[in-house]
């Protein structure tokens, strides 16, 4: 029997494929994943478009023997798998438009990575060196994620930005080096080399462990298509000025030591903005009308010190000026979302849910509210 699509499935620890009478040669796609302890060869097959290894914890470097022969393929998937290294001849897939590297062994990819210049999406582990020369190659390149730059050889951190095609980067500036003249020299590519990315075609920006001296300067030109930008593990000051000028951004994530009115003009100033999550709430937060037309969730987080000083004040048990001015923000608001820290006999965190509760009433929409405690 000739088969198309072919899927391999096991729940149960020790299945093996059993070698039933099937044409795989013609097969499009291969899925495997659970349990099982053996599959069939990629020998077995010819005309493969789609591997999907995701979540086959048995996977080894041998089931990957001549993936190079497999020259339609254009989907290799082996996130969540046993995989460490990648064979050399994957540079002859020059068909590869997606490959998944998330969460396996792989430390290093091979030279030949730079050879797939029809590849479009690629997602690696955080702790994933790439080789010293060619990044600029591989023009497709449209995504580009988990990127630990200073894990990574200067010629790449100098060369990524002349990826011109770059729309979703995803980079982890986690630096565990001293302060020397080498790292130094790093954060300088770097910087340029995001400097060129913004440039040109930028749509969605995560940085994780960001030194935010480098975000807070002016960025000029301002990468005016951004729609997206999330800060991890990165506290700032303030709203940076250029902020103000993304007219495109949809979705914000922003870590701030504390939120203050000139922070909340700016960001109410947004005009395409859909989402926006604040971790660090200001005790003043009031949003003004007008802000954010377009807001459809809003996320903000509670601290301890903050339920305090509130319930100190009257805010929680109605009394005092439990105030964000959320009537002020438009009819689209549909979710609210609180995320409290709360801690060993912290009593304040059902006047805090009730105090937010009053609070989303006020609004026309009557928005959702998803407290969650943690």
């Amino acid at each position: 029997m000739k088969v198309r699509r072919f899927s391999l499935q096991a729940t149960e620890e020790g299945y093996s494929f059993p070698g039933i009478n099937l044409v795989l040669s013609h097969a499009r796609s291969l899925k495997v994943f659970g349990l099982l302890w053996t599959i069939p060869s990629l020998d077995e097959f010819k005309h493969l478009r789609v591997v999907d290894f995701g979540g086959f914890s048995n996977l080894g470097d041998d089931h990957l023997a001549n993936i190079g022969r497999l020259f339609q393929l254009r989907y290799l998937n082996l996130s969540w798998t046993r995989a460490c290294e990648l064979p050399e001849e994957i540079g002859h897939l020059s068909c590869l438009e997606m490959l998944d590297l998330t969460a396996t062994g792989v430390s290093e990819l091979p030279s030949s990575i730079v050879n797939l210049e029809k590849l479009v999406h690629l997602l690696i582990g955080e702790f994933v060196k790439f080789p010293e020369g060619g990044i600029g190659k591989m023009q497709a390149l449209e995504t580009l994620k988990q990127v630990r730059a200073f894990k990574q050889p200067i010629q790449f951190l100098q060369d990524f930005g002349k990826l011109q095609n770059l729309w979703k980067l995803n980079i982890d500036l986690t630096n565990d080096q001293e302060d020397t003249e080498d790292t130094k020299e790093c954060m300088k590519a770097i910087a340029s080399s995001l400097y060129d990315i913004k440039k040109n075609n930028l749509r969605s920006l995560t940085i994780w462990n960001y030194d935010y001296s480098l975000l807070m300067e002016e960025w000029c030109p301002t990468p005016v298509g951004l729609q997206k930008l999330t800060t991890w593990r990165s506290t700032f000051p303030r709203v940076p000025d250029w902020m103000g000028s993304l007219v495109n951004l949809q979705q914000l994530r922003f870590d701030l030591e504390r939120v203050r009115y000139e922070d909340l003009c700016i960001l109410g100033g947004l005009p395409a903005l859909l989402t926006l999550s604040l971790p660090g709430l200001g005790i003043k937060m009031i949003f003004e009308a007008g802000s954010m037309p377009k807001l459809e969730k809003l996320r903000i987080d509670f601290t301890p010190a903050t339920n305090e000083y509130l319930f100190s004040t009257g805010g929680l048990t109605g009394s005092g000026p439990f105030d964000f001015g959320i009537e002020n923000l438009p009819s689209s608001l549909t979710t609210v979302v609180c995320e409290c820290k709360s801690f060993d006999g912290d009593c304040t965190l059902e006047a805090t849910r009730a105090a937010l509760e009053r609070a989303v009433s006020t609004h026309p929409s009557r928005p959702a509210l998803d407290f969650n405690i943690y």
